[in-house]
């Protein structure tokens, strides 16, 4: 490629043929490594860029949908009890009358856990640090630094910045004291529009984290899930949705780029549309003839049928920029 043999094209097309016959094994050295290299795959996840698609399939899941490093599902259970003897000095069975075996998500240095307080019924979610994950993760970086000090020296100076910022990672007291600057920061005015876990502080140690159970969904599965139903009020699927408003971008030369008011404005022009579509296409129309008449008295109302909007991002991410 880089002597022009081969044209750009040609190149990309090897390179993704390589790049689908490899993936799957990188994923599966990741998954058995672990450490900071799944930290790595997490990080790569953030943007879609970072690397080719054929990796991107499976390090979007390292966020939350990591393999168990427990194999035995008991095991996470028995560990916490272990370590809250250990580190606070308390009984499990006191604490908890329930705990769900199956974690709620699993990263690259813990997994969470539902469970119940006994005391009080509530909800809470447990955050346990694998077993020895402070050293593998040390461990991972020193060898990284061994290999770069000898091939590529001028990435030591970062490998120390990065060693010295996950230093504080793996004391979750700490995580504790944070999430409740965090929460009494933002509370007081945001309260009626975002909400932040409080840490149960009782509860907390260097490798456990008890926070408040927040039901809720992924904000990617909220976006896709609000216009899925536009998509089936219209009958069409959200690909072809997605399809059409691409085309209708480039025929009038929008750059897809909008700022948050141009995106909530547009967003409140699609609300009204089907505002208004399910009163003149939909027999709500008739329903409220229905619902006003004598019948209505006689036979009960009949409930109206409303497309639920899609959600206004712009507003959602104005409002968490401001906070």
């Amino acid at each position: 490629k880089d002597i022009s043999m081969i044209s750009d094209s040609d190149a990309d097309e090897r390179y993704e043929r390589l790049h689908e016959i490899y993936s799957e094994k990188v994923r599966d050295i990741t998954y058995q490594l672990r450490g900071f290299y799944l930290k790595n795959a997490q990080i790569m996840s953030t943007q879609d860029d970072f690397v080719p698609s054929a990796y991107m399939k499976w390090v979007k899941d390292t966020q939350s949908n990591v393999p168990s490093e427990w194999e035995d599902v008991d095991a996470p259970r028995r560990y916490c009890s272990k370590i809250m003897k250990e580190e606070q000095g308390l009984d499990f069975e006191d604490i908890f009358d329930y705990w769900d075996p199956n974690p709620l998500g699993v990263a690259s240095i813990a997994q969470v856990h539902k469970a119940r307080l006994r005391a009080t019924g509530e909800s809470v979610a447990v955050k346990l640090q694998f077993p020895n994950m402070e050293n593998r993760f040390r461990a991972d970086i020193a060898t990284l630094k061994g290999f770069c000090s000898m091939a590529m020296p001028q990435f030591v100076a970062s490998f120390n910045e990065i060693e010295k910022q996950f230093s504080h990672e793996f004391d979750f007291r700490t995580e504790a004291r944070n999430l409740e600057v965090v929460r009494n920061s933002v509370m007081p005015k945001w309260g009626g529009l975002v909400c932040i876990p409080a840490a149960h502080l009782k509860y907390c140690s260097r490798h456990m984290l008890t926070m408040n159970f927040l039901r809720g969904v992924e904000l990617v599965d909220g976006i896709k899930a609000s216009y899925q139903a536009v998509a089936k009020k219209t009958g069409k699927s959200l690909e072809d949705l997605e399809a059409e408003k691409r085309v209708t971008a480039m025929q009038q030369g929008e750059s897809g780029l909008k700022t948050l008011a141009e995106e909530s404005n547009s967003n409140a022009r699609i609300r009204w549309a089907i505002f208004l579509g399910d009163i003149v296409w939909s027999l709500n129309a008739a329903r409220f003839v229905y619902n006003i008449s004598p019948l209505s008295f006689i036979y009960g109302s009949i409930a109206y049928e409303w497309t639920p909007p899609p959600l206004d991002l712009g507003r959602i991410l104005e409002t968490l920029c401001q906070v």
